[in-house]
């Protein structure tokens, strides 16, 4: 069984493949531009209290921020191009 069988087997099972990993990449996309944020933002709060706990707590609201932007637009289809 090669790749395609198995890509049109789950194609059959779910709905459209292409929905899916679009999804899959709008998920790790919004993701990846929030580890920015989180690498430079982490060393700033560092910077000005001097805090380990202050920083965790900046770095959790950051991810929760980010799951929810993600699962919120995950579900929606990207506009359309042409």
């Amino acid at each position: 069984m090669s790749i395609i069988d198995v890509r049109l087997s789950r194609t059959e099972k779910r709905g459209t493949g292409e929905e899916l990993d679009m999804d899959l990449a709008r998920l790790i996309g919004i993701i990846i531009v929030f580890g920015a944020p989180a690498i430079i933002g982490g060393g700033l709060v560092f910077h000005w209290f001097h805090s380990w706990p202050v920083v965790w707590i900046y770095e959790i609201l950051l991810v929760l921020l980010a799951l929810r932007i993600a699962f919120n637009t995950a579900g929606k289809s990207a506009p359309s191009g042409h």
